[in-house]
């Protein structure tokens, strides 16, 4: 008995510890959300912000770059990559071209709000793992609420495929970090430089246009989003997901990341988008959807801790 209270006490501890982190990363992905869908209605560029996006992280954690390329030499190459595509310069540039067709409500509703739906279909086709009924069920509702708004908000087909995607590779970026031994801080070094010597040579190369190379970007617009894309997402998102993505698991990270689009939503109607009819079903949707299979864990778990109590009692 006194050597499983503290394993059990460490357990709830580390679970504890996840769900903070996940309400951080939930926090500062609605601000994404509602950021992206201001960048066309600011002096910058795409380029612009995919560059402040990862260049602020990259700078901040410079002086951890060493530790992050030896522990490298131990991961699988494919992870590294999935990392990398999944929640760098590829992912952010088709969120904000996505983003900026639709609305910051759908951004939230497909990226993370399908992300389980993803995640449980990249682990469908690699073979590692089937969905229970209770993930079935919240997978349908999940989809449902996603596609439901989609059609009565008659969104453009592009937003609605590119934001799709962008789903897809979050999954794989969540798969990724929960089978990693990297850390948080690891991780988000491997994703912001990469991505920031990457947009740096579109930009300078002049295949993408930027507003801070040409001096027409506002200072009131780069301060506002090295706040918001550099340090809340690049660096207090990146590494509040990762460290919940280890302590909580892929699963169960996604379906907590399915909360966000309430709050999106929330924070959206403080900006200026109304929060219709459709949208308060199809949000209820898919957090009911995210839920589900949660609950129905924590009951088991707490059914299995039941029937050890009794056991220890009876013994």
């Amino acid at each position: 008995m006194s050597k499983t209270v503290p394993a059990h006490r460490a357990a709830l501890g580390s679970t504890a510890v996840g769900v903070l982190a996940m309400l951080v990363a939930l926090t500062a992905w609605s601000g994404f959300a509602l950021s992206l869908r201001g960048a066309s209605r600011s002096s910058l560029e795409l380029a612009d912000i995919a560059a402040i996006r990862f260049a602020v992280p990259a700078l901040a954690l410079a002086w951890r770059v060493p530790r992050t390329l030896r522990a490298l030499r131990l991961e699988n190459r494919g992870a590294l990559a999935a990392l990398c595509v999944g929640a760098g310069a590829p992912y952010v540039a088709i969120v904000a071209a996505g983003g900026a067709l639709t609305s910051a409500t759908f951004v939230g509703l497909m990226t993370p709000g399908t992300v389980p739906l993803a995640v449980a279909g990249l682990r469908a086709m690699s073979r590692r793992g089937t969905a229970t009924r209770t993930q079935g069920l919240g997978l349908v509702l999940i989809g449902s609420g996603a596609t439901a708004y989609a059609v009565r908000s008659d969104l453009p087909a592009e937003g609605i495929v590119l934001l799709a995607l962008a789903a897809v590779l979050w999954g794989a970026y969540t798969l990724a970090v929960h089978e990693t031994t990297l850390d948080p801080l690891d991780v988000t070094v491997l994703v912001a430089v990469p991505s920031a010597v990457a947009v740096a040579v579109v930009a300078m190369t002049g295949a993408m246009p930027s507003a801070l190379l040409a001096g027409t970007a506002q200072a009131v617009d780069v301060v506002a989003f090295v706040v918001v894309q550099g340090l809340l997402v690049g660096v207090l998102s990146s590494v509040a997901y990762a460290a919940a993505a280890r302590r909580l698991g892929a699963a169960a990270a996604a379906g907590f990341g399915t909360l966000s689009p309430a709050i999106t939503a929330l924070m959206a109607t403080r900006a200026g988008e109304p929060l219709a009819g459709v949208t308060a079903v199809a949000l209820v949707m898919v957090v009911a959807g995210s839920a589900t299979p949660l609950v129905a864990k924590s009951a088991s778990r707490l059914r299995k801790r039941h029937r050890g109590d009794v056991k220890l009692v009876a013994g």
